[in-house]
Protein backbone atom coordinates (compact mmCIF):
# COMPACT_ATOMS: atom_id res chain seq x y z
CA UNK A 1 0.00 0.00 0.00
CA UNK A 2 1.46 3.66 -1.30
CA UNK A 3 1.38 6.70 0.88
CA UNK A 4 3.28 8.64 2.90
CA UNK A 5 4.36 9.78 6.22
CA UNK A 6 5.18 13.52 7.91
CA UNK A 7 7.01 13.84 10.96
CA UNK A 8 6.04 16.95 13.04
CA UNK A 9 7.45 17.93 16.60
CA UNK A 10 5.01 15.80 18.33
CA UNK A 11 4.56 19.08 20.44
CA UNK A 12 3.20 21.15 17.44
CA UNK A 13 0.97 17.96 15.96
CA UNK A 14 -0.76 17.33 19.16
CA UNK A 15 -1.77 21.03 19.02
CA UNK A 16 -2.47 20.91 15.26
CA UNK A 17 -4.63 17.39 16.24
CA UNK A 18 -6.78 19.28 18.67
CA UNK A 19 -7.92 22.04 16.15
CA UNK A 20 -8.42 20.08 13.67
CA UNK A 21 -11.23 17.60 15.75
CA UNK A 22 -13.10 21.02 16.84
CA UNK A 23 -14.84 20.94 13.72
CA UNK A 24 -15.11 17.22 13.43
CA UNK A 25 -16.42 16.78 16.81
CA UNK A 26 -19.19 19.94 15.77
CA UNK A 27 -20.33 18.67 12.58
CA UNK A 28 -21.03 15.00 13.99
CA UNK A 29 -22.74 16.11 16.95
CA UNK A 30 -25.09 17.78 14.31
CA UNK A 31 -26.05 15.17 11.88
CA UNK A 32 -24.67 11.91 10.64
CA UNK A 33 -25.09 13.65 7.05
CA UNK A 34 -22.43 15.79 7.61
CA UNK A 35 -19.36 13.28 8.79
CA UNK A 36 -20.16 9.41 7.37
CA UNK A 37 -20.00 10.93 3.84
CA UNK A 38 -16.60 12.14 4.46
CA UNK A 39 -15.69 9.30 6.71
CA UNK A 40 -16.36 6.63 4.02
CA UNK A 41 -14.43 8.71 1.39
CA UNK A 42 -11.54 8.88 3.30
CA UNK A 43 -11.92 5.24 4.01
CA UNK A 44 -12.34 4.05 0.71
CA UNK A 45 -9.46 6.26 -1.23
CA UNK A 46 -7.44 4.60 1.84
CA UNK A 47 -8.62 0.40 0.90
CA UNK A 48 -9.59 0.89 -2.92
CA UNK A 49 -6.32 3.54 -3.52
CA UNK A 50 -4.08 2.44 -1.19
CA UNK A 51 -3.48 5.81 -0.03
CA UNK A 52 -2.65 5.18 3.02
CA UNK A 53 -1.27 8.67 4.64
CA UNK A 54 -0.20 8.98 7.94
CA UNK A 55 1.81 11.65 10.69
CA UNK A 56 3.92 10.13 13.83
CA UNK A 57 3.27 11.39 17.27
CA UNK A 58 5.96 10.61 19.26
CA UNK A 59 6.94 7.37 17.21
CA UNK A 60 3.17 6.55 16.69
CA UNK A 61 1.48 6.60 13.65
CA UNK A 62 -2.04 8.38 13.11
CA UNK A 63 -3.82 8.41 9.86
CA UNK A 64 -6.58 10.84 8.99
CA UNK A 65 -9.44 7.93 9.43
CA UNK A 66 -8.06 7.91 13.07
CA UNK A 67 -8.73 11.71 13.81
CA UNK A 68 -12.77 11.46 11.92
CA UNK A 69 -13.02 8.22 13.94
CA UNK A 70 -12.01 9.91 17.49
CA UNK A 71 -14.05 13.15 16.80
CA UNK A 72 -17.06 11.31 15.88
CA UNK A 73 -16.77 9.20 19.49
CA UNK A 74 -16.28 12.19 21.25
CA UNK A 75 -19.39 13.82 19.17
CA UNK A 76 -21.41 10.58 20.14
CA UNK A 77 -20.57 10.63 24.00
CA UNK A 78 -22.11 14.86 23.64
CA UNK A 79 -25.43 13.44 22.00
CA UNK A 80 -25.89 10.50 24.11
CA UNK A 81 -24.97 12.92 27.37
CA UNK A 82 -27.86 15.37 25.92
CA UNK A 83 -30.35 12.12 24.75
CA UNK A 84 -30.08 11.12 28.46
CA UNK A 85 -30.95 7.60 28.16
CA UNK A 86 -30.41 4.60 25.50
CA UNK A 87 -32.35 1.44 24.48
CA UNK A 88 -32.27 -2.24 25.20
CA UNK A 89 -30.44 -2.45 21.90
CA UNK A 90 -27.79 0.52 22.34
CA UNK A 91 -26.94 -0.46 26.22
CA UNK A 92 -25.94 -3.83 25.15
CA UNK A 93 -23.42 -2.58 22.14
CA UNK A 94 -21.81 0.45 25.10
CA UNK A 95 -21.14 -3.40 26.96
CA UNK A 96 -19.71 -4.34 23.81
CA UNK A 97 -17.54 -1.30 23.61
CA UNK A 98 -16.35 -2.16 27.87
CA UNK A 99 -15.68 -5.38 26.76
CA UNK A 100 -13.37 -4.32 23.77
CA UNK A 101 -11.78 -1.54 26.08
CA UNK A 102 -10.89 -4.55 28.30
CA UNK A 103 -9.22 -6.33 25.66
CA UNK A 104 -7.05 -3.66 24.52
CA UNK A 105 -5.80 -2.74 27.68
CA UNK A 106 -5.31 -6.50 28.14
CA UNK A 107 -3.42 -6.35 25.08
CA UNK A 108 -1.34 -3.47 25.94
CA UNK A 109 -0.23 -5.91 28.86
CA UNK A 110 0.67 -9.04 27.02
CA UNK A 111 1.57 -7.45 23.80
CA UNK A 112 2.94 -3.99 23.75
CA UNK A 113 0.98 -0.63 22.63
CA UNK A 114 2.17 -0.58 19.50
CA UNK A 115 0.83 -4.37 18.42
CA UNK A 116 -2.66 -3.88 20.28
CA UNK A 117 -3.65 -0.73 18.53
CA UNK A 118 -2.30 -1.50 15.21
CA UNK A 119 -4.88 -5.17 15.77
CA UNK A 120 -7.47 -3.11 18.01
CA UNK A 121 -7.88 -0.36 15.07
CA UNK A 122 -10.20 -2.06 12.48
CA UNK A 123 -12.58 -2.80 15.42
CA UNK A 124 -12.81 0.77 17.09
CA UNK A 125 -13.62 2.02 13.56
CA UNK A 126 -16.28 -0.37 13.44
CA UNK A 127 -17.99 -0.26 17.74
CA UNK A 128 -17.77 3.89 17.06
CA UNK A 129 -19.75 4.04 13.82
CA UNK A 130 -22.19 1.27 15.63
CA UNK A 131 -22.93 3.47 18.40
CA UNK A 132 -22.76 7.04 16.92
CA UNK A 133 -25.50 6.06 14.16
CA UNK A 134 -27.44 4.88 17.45
CA UNK A 135 -28.03 8.16 18.92
CA UNK A 136 -29.65 9.38 15.75
CA UNK A 137 -33.97 9.19 15.77
CA UNK A 138 -34.46 7.43 12.70
CA UNK A 139 -37.18 8.89 11.01
CA UNK A 140 -38.71 7.96 7.50
CA UNK A 141 -37.13 11.05 5.54
CA UNK A 142 -33.64 9.86 7.35
CA UNK A 143 -34.17 6.31 6.94
CA UNK A 144 -33.85 7.34 3.21
CA UNK A 145 -31.71 10.02 2.72
CA UNK A 146 -29.24 7.09 4.22
CA UNK A 147 -30.13 4.45 1.64
CA UNK A 148 -29.58 6.73 -1.04
CA UNK A 149 -26.40 7.88 0.67
CA UNK A 150 -25.53 4.22 0.03
CA UNK A 151 -26.62 3.90 -3.14
CA UNK A 152 -24.77 6.28 -4.28
CA UNK A 153 -21.74 4.40 -2.16
CA UNK A 154 -22.20 1.36 -4.46
CA UNK A 155 -22.35 3.38 -7.54
CA UNK A 156 -18.98 4.67 -6.95
CA UNK A 157 -17.75 1.91 -6.43
CA UNK A 158 -18.91 -0.09 -9.00
CA UNK A 159 -17.75 2.67 -11.28
CA UNK A 160 -14.29 2.30 -9.39
CA UNK A 161 -14.63 -1.48 -10.49
CA UNK A 162 -15.06 -0.91 -14.42
CA UNK A 163 -12.25 0.81 -14.36
CA UNK A 164 -10.21 -1.53 -12.39
CA UNK A 165 -11.62 -3.76 -15.12
CA UNK A 166 -10.41 -1.55 -18.32
CA UNK A 167 -6.99 -1.26 -16.82
CA UNK A 168 -5.69 -3.17 -13.95
CA UNK A 169 -3.18 -1.20 -12.50
CA UNK A 170 -5.98 1.27 -11.39
CA UNK A 171 -6.70 -1.72 -8.67
CA UNK A 172 -5.29 -2.67 -5.54
CA UNK A 173 -3.00 -5.56 -6.46
CA UNK A 174 -4.08 -8.76 -4.79
CA UNK A 175 -0.75 -10.04 -4.06
CA UNK A 176 -0.12 -7.09 -2.11
CA UNK A 177 -3.47 -8.24 0.29
CA UNK A 178 -1.86 -11.99 0.37
CA UNK A 179 -5.18 -13.37 -1.18
CA UNK A 180 -2.89 -15.20 -4.05
CA UNK A 181 -0.49 -16.23 -1.78
CA UNK A 182 -3.34 -18.85 -0.61
CA UNK A 183 -5.79 -18.79 -3.96
CA UNK A 184 -4.78 -20.73 -7.15
CA UNK A 185 -8.04 -19.81 -9.24
CA UNK A 186 -7.47 -17.28 -12.68
CA UNK A 187 -10.76 -16.15 -12.08
CA UNK A 188 -9.69 -13.89 -9.07
CA UNK A 189 -8.47 -11.52 -11.48
CA UNK A 190 -12.01 -10.29 -11.57
CA UNK A 191 -11.53 -9.42 -8.03
CA UNK A 192 -10.39 -5.83 -8.45
CA UNK A 193 -12.59 -4.72 -4.97
CA UNK A 194 -12.06 -6.37 -1.94
CA UNK A 195 -14.99 -8.37 -0.06
CA UNK A 196 -16.00 -5.09 1.84
CA UNK A 197 -16.81 -3.30 -1.36
CA UNK A 198 -18.53 -6.09 -2.92
CA UNK A 199 -20.82 -6.44 -0.04
CA UNK A 200 -21.76 -2.80 -0.09
CA UNK A 201 -22.66 -3.40 -3.38
CA UNK A 202 -24.74 -6.48 -2.68
CA UNK A 203 -26.65 -4.39 -0.29
CA UNK A 204 -27.07 -1.25 -2.36
CA UNK A 205 -28.44 -4.20 -4.85
CA UNK A 206 -30.66 -5.72 -2.46
CA UNK A 207 -32.47 -2.42 -1.76
CA UNK A 208 -33.34 -1.92 -5.15
CA UNK A 209 -34.61 -5.84 -5.78
CA UNK A 210 -36.83 -4.61 -2.37
CA UNK A 211 -38.49 -2.16 -4.29
CA UNK A 212 -39.67 -4.29 -7.38
CA UNK A 213 -42.19 -5.41 -4.81
CA UNK A 214 -42.79 -2.45 -2.40
CA UNK A 215 -43.38 0.31 -4.75
CA UNK A 216 -45.46 0.47 -8.32
CA UNK A 217 -43.21 3.22 -9.26
CA UNK A 218 -40.67 1.58 -12.29
CA UNK A 219 -37.56 4.10 -11.76
CA UNK A 220 -34.11 4.09 -12.13
CA UNK A 221 -33.74 2.78 -8.53
CA UNK A 222 -35.49 -0.18 -9.27
CA UNK A 223 -33.85 -0.84 -12.62
CA UNK A 224 -30.30 -0.44 -10.34
CA UNK A 225 -31.01 -4.26 -9.01
CA UNK A 226 -29.59 -5.72 -12.30
CA UNK A 227 -26.28 -3.88 -13.23
CA UNK A 228 -25.22 -4.03 -9.46
CA UNK A 229 -26.48 -7.77 -8.32
CA UNK A 230 -24.92 -8.40 -11.91
CA UNK A 231 -21.89 -6.53 -10.42
CA UNK A 232 -21.64 -8.36 -7.20
CA UNK A 233 -21.42 -11.37 -9.41
CA UNK A 234 -18.87 -10.90 -11.53
CA UNK A 235 -16.30 -9.58 -8.87
CA UNK A 236 -16.00 -13.14 -7.58
CA UNK A 237 -16.24 -13.15 -4.03
CA UNK A 238 -18.13 -16.72 -2.63
CA UNK A 239 -18.37 -15.28 0.51
CA UNK A 240 -20.20 -12.05 -0.54
CA UNK A 241 -22.28 -14.59 -2.66
CA UNK A 242 -23.44 -16.84 -0.40
CA UNK A 243 -24.62 -13.77 2.19
CA UNK A 244 -26.47 -11.96 -0.58
CA UNK A 245 -28.65 -15.44 -1.31
CA UNK A 246 -29.19 -15.36 2.22
CA UNK A 247 -30.30 -11.61 2.49
CA UNK A 248 -32.85 -12.83 -0.86
CA UNK A 249 -34.15 -15.66 1.05
CA UNK A 250 -34.88 -13.88 3.81
CA UNK A 251 -36.70 -11.39 1.70
CA UNK A 252 -38.59 -14.18 -0.13
CA UNK A 253 -39.69 -15.17 2.61
CA UNK A 254 -41.49 -12.00 3.92
CA UNK A 255 -42.63 -11.43 0.35
CA UNK A 256 -42.96 -14.13 -2.06
CA UNK A 257 -44.78 -11.86 -4.50
CA UNK A 258 -40.73 -10.81 -5.37
CA UNK A 259 -40.20 -13.90 -7.34
CA UNK A 260 -43.00 -13.35 -9.61
CA UNK A 261 -41.86 -9.85 -10.32
CA UNK A 262 -38.46 -10.12 -11.05
CA UNK A 263 -39.16 -13.57 -13.23
CA UNK A 264 -38.62 -10.85 -16.47
CA UNK A 265 -35.34 -9.66 -15.31
CA UNK A 266 -34.39 -13.31 -14.12
CA UNK A 267 -35.06 -14.16 -17.68
CA UNK A 268 -32.80 -11.68 -18.85
CA UNK A 269 -29.91 -12.80 -16.66
CA UNK A 270 -30.24 -16.32 -17.85
CA UNK A 271 -30.64 -15.34 -21.73
CA UNK A 272 -27.41 -13.38 -21.08
CA UNK A 273 -25.28 -16.52 -19.47
CA UNK A 274 -26.54 -18.41 -22.71
CA UNK A 275 -25.18 -15.87 -24.95
CA UNK A 276 -21.95 -15.67 -22.86
CA UNK A 277 -21.69 -19.62 -23.00
CA UNK A 278 -22.17 -19.47 -26.84
CA UNK A 279 -19.79 -17.24 -27.40
CA UNK A 280 -17.12 -18.51 -25.03
CA UNK A 281 -18.18 -21.82 -23.05
CA UNK A 282 -14.57 -21.95 -21.77
CA UNK A 283 -14.88 -19.32 -19.87
CA UNK A 284 -18.09 -19.74 -17.81
CA UNK A 285 -17.39 -23.41 -17.26
CA UNK A 286 -14.32 -23.00 -16.19
CA UNK A 287 -15.54 -19.99 -14.16
CA UNK A 288 -18.71 -21.75 -12.39
CA UNK A 289 -16.44 -25.08 -11.78
CA UNK A 290 -13.68 -22.91 -10.20
CA UNK A 291 -16.64 -21.27 -7.66
CA UNK A 292 -17.51 -24.88 -7.06
CA UNK A 293 -14.32 -26.85 -6.67
CA UNK A 294 -12.14 -24.47 -5.63
CA UNK A 295 -13.40 -23.91 -1.65
CA UNK A 296 -12.59 -27.49 -1.64
CA UNK A 297 -8.97 -27.71 -1.90
CA UNK A 298 -6.66 -27.71 0.84
CA UNK A 299 -4.70 -24.26 -0.16
CA UNK A 300 -7.91 -22.52 -0.99
CA UNK A 301 -8.94 -19.31 0.90
CA UNK A 302 -11.77 -21.33 2.67
CA UNK A 303 -9.04 -24.17 3.56
CA UNK A 304 -6.94 -21.47 4.92
CA UNK A 305 -9.65 -20.02 7.02
CA UNK A 306 -10.95 -23.62 8.27
CA UNK A 307 -7.62 -24.08 9.34
CA UNK A 308 -7.07 -20.82 11.10
CA UNK A 309 -9.80 -21.70 13.24
CA UNK A 310 -9.12 -25.16 13.75
CA UNK A 311 -6.09 -23.76 15.26
CA UNK A 312 -7.16 -20.55 17.45
CA UNK A 313 -10.51 -21.90 18.49
CA UNK A 314 -9.08 -25.36 20.36
CA UNK A 315 -5.65 -23.04 21.93
CA UNK A 316 -7.88 -20.69 23.15
CA UNK A 317 -10.49 -23.09 24.82
CA UNK A 318 -7.57 -24.98 26.38
CA UNK A 319 -5.70 -22.00 27.70
CA UNK A 320 -7.44 -22.01 31.29
CA UNK A 321 -10.92 -20.32 32.17
CA UNK A 322 -9.20 -16.63 32.21
CA UNK A 323 -8.46 -16.64 28.61
CA UNK A 324 -11.60 -18.46 27.40
CA UNK A 325 -13.75 -16.43 29.01
CA UNK A 326 -12.28 -12.80 28.68
CA UNK A 327 -10.01 -13.70 25.86
CA UNK A 328 -6.08 -13.02 24.88
CA UNK A 329 -6.17 -9.64 24.21
CA UNK A 330 -5.38 -7.62 20.83
CA UNK A 331 -2.30 -7.65 19.13
CA UNK A 332 -1.77 -11.27 19.78
CA UNK A 333 -0.73 -13.69 17.23
CA UNK A 334 -1.12 -17.10 16.52
CA UNK A 335 0.89 -19.32 13.93
CA UNK A 336 -0.85 -20.92 10.93
CA UNK A 337 0.61 -24.36 10.76
CA UNK A 338 -0.41 -24.71 6.84
CA UNK A 339 1.82 -21.10 5.96
CA UNK A 340 4.10 -20.59 8.60
CA UNK A 341 2.61 -17.13 8.76
CA UNK A 342 1.64 -15.37 12.16
CA UNK A 343 -2.12 -15.03 12.24
CA UNK A 344 -3.51 -12.01 13.27
CA UNK A 345 -6.99 -11.75 11.38
CA UNK A 346 -8.60 -15.30 11.54
CA UNK A 347 -11.34 -13.93 8.88
CA UNK A 348 -14.54 -14.63 10.51
CA UNK A 349 -15.89 -11.68 13.12
CA UNK A 350 -17.14 -14.71 15.86
CA UNK A 351 -13.91 -16.48 16.25
CA UNK A 352 -12.23 -12.92 16.24
CA UNK A 353 -14.15 -11.16 18.70
CA UNK A 354 -13.80 -14.74 20.82
CA UNK A 355 -10.15 -14.54 20.85
CA UNK A 356 -9.72 -10.85 21.67
CA UNK A 357 -13.17 -10.65 24.32
CA UNK A 358 -13.23 -14.02 25.46
CA UNK A 359 -17.19 -15.91 25.64
CA UNK A 360 -18.66 -13.21 27.22
CA UNK A 361 -16.94 -10.75 24.01
CA UNK A 362 -18.71 -13.32 21.28
CA UNK A 363 -21.89 -13.39 23.67
CA UNK A 364 -22.68 -10.20 24.30
CA UNK A 365 -21.58 -9.45 20.01
CA UNK A 366 -24.48 -12.21 19.42
CA UNK A 367 -27.04 -11.20 21.64
CA UNK A 368 -26.66 -7.52 20.39
CA UNK A 369 -27.31 -8.86 16.62
CA UNK A 370 -30.19 -11.41 17.56
CA UNK A 371 -31.83 -8.62 19.37
CA UNK A 372 -32.09 -6.30 16.51
CA UNK A 373 -33.13 -9.42 14.39
CA UNK A 374 -35.74 -9.82 16.83
CA UNK A 375 -37.34 -6.61 16.86
CA UNK A 376 -37.33 -6.57 12.83
CA UNK A 377 -38.79 -9.42 12.49
CA UNK A 378 -41.77 -9.54 14.94
CA UNK A 379 -42.32 -5.46 14.62
CA UNK A 380 -42.19 -2.69 12.25
CA UNK A 381 -40.68 0.70 12.39
CA UNK A 382 -41.70 3.88 10.36
CA UNK A 383 -40.83 3.16 7.07
CA UNK A 384 -38.95 5.08 4.68
CA UNK A 385 -39.61 4.40 0.88
CA UNK A 386 -36.67 2.75 0.06
CA UNK A 387 -35.84 1.17 3.06
CA UNK A 388 -38.39 -0.47 5.50
CA UNK A 389 -38.26 -2.98 8.18
CA UNK A 390 -37.86 -6.16 5.75
CA UNK A 391 -35.84 -4.97 3.57
CA UNK A 392 -33.72 -3.83 7.01
CA UNK A 393 -34.18 -7.76 8.31
CA UNK A 394 -32.38 -8.92 4.90
CA UNK A 395 -29.39 -6.98 5.58
CA UNK A 396 -28.95 -7.57 8.60
CA UNK A 397 -29.11 -11.45 8.20
CA UNK A 398 -26.99 -10.63 5.44
CA UNK A 399 -24.08 -9.31 7.19
CA UNK A 400 -24.91 -11.99 10.22
CA UNK A 401 -23.78 -14.47 7.57
CA UNK A 402 -21.06 -12.44 5.61
CA UNK A 403 -19.26 -12.15 9.28
CA UNK A 404 -18.75 -15.59 8.59
CA UNK A 405 -15.93 -15.27 6.50
CA UNK A 406 -15.07 -11.84 6.97
CA UNK A 407 -13.90 -9.41 9.77
CA UNK A 408 -15.82 -6.06 10.85
CA UNK A 409 -15.32 -3.23 9.55
CA UNK A 410 -16.18 0.50 9.70
CA UNK A 411 -18.84 0.81 6.69
CA UNK A 412 -20.48 -2.22 8.12
CA UNK A 413 -20.43 -0.65 11.88
CA UNK A 414 -22.39 2.23 10.39
CA UNK A 415 -25.01 -0.33 8.79
CA UNK A 416 -25.08 -2.08 11.88
CA UNK A 417 -26.01 1.22 13.72
CA UNK A 418 -28.61 2.16 11.24
CA UNK A 419 -30.14 -1.04 11.32
CA UNK A 420 -29.87 -1.43 15.34
CA UNK A 421 -31.59 2.16 15.50
CA UNK A 422 -34.31 1.33 13.44
CA UNK A 423 -34.63 -1.90 15.58
CA UNK A 424 -35.17 0.45 18.06
CA UNK A 425 -37.77 2.11 16.44
CA UNK A 426 -40.13 -0.79 15.85
CA UNK A 427 -43.34 -0.72 17.37
CA UNK A 428 -43.27 3.21 17.07
CA UNK A 429 -46.42 4.08 14.39
CA UNK A 430 -46.60 7.39 14.02
CA UNK A 431 -45.34 9.65 11.38
CA UNK A 432 -46.09 7.04 8.47
CA UNK A 433 -45.58 8.26 4.94
CA UNK A 434 -47.38 7.35 1.89
CA UNK A 435 -45.07 4.40 0.28
CA UNK A 436 -46.17 5.57 -3.17
CA UNK A 437 -44.63 9.55 -2.71
CA UNK A 438 -42.42 10.46 -5.13
CA UNK A 439 -38.65 8.47 -4.24
CA UNK A 440 -36.48 11.40 -2.40
CA UNK A 441 -32.96 13.37 -3.33
CA UNK A 442 -30.28 13.82 -0.88
CA UNK A 443 -30.86 17.63 -1.78
CA UNK A 444 -33.93 17.54 -1.39
CA UNK A 445 -34.36 20.00 2.37
CA UNK A 446 -35.43 18.17 5.25
CA UNK A 447 -38.40 19.22 7.54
Amino acid sequence: MSGFSIDIPGDVLIVVLIASLLPIIFMAALSWRLIMPITIAVDVVTVQFGLASSFSIYSYNVAPLDILILGTLVAYCIRVSIIGRIGLTHLWWSGMAGLMLLALLRGISANGLAAAIVSFRPDFYFIVAVLYMQSFRWEPRDIDHFALMWLIFAGALSGYALLGWMDPSLSVSMQATGTAFYAVDDYLDWRVLPASSAIVIAQAGLMAVALWVRSRQAGLLQLAAIPLMLMVALLYHRSVWIAAAAGVAILLVHRPRLLTRLSLPLLLVAFGLVLVWAFDSGLLTGAFQSAVSEPFRDNSTWGWRINNWLITVPGTLSSGPVITMLGWGYGTLFENTQTGLSLANPHNAYVAFFLNTGLVGLAVLVVCLLLSLRRLWLDDFPPGRILDRFTALMLLAQLMVYYVAYSVGLEQGILIGVLAGLAARCGVAEDREPAEQPLPTMLEPSR
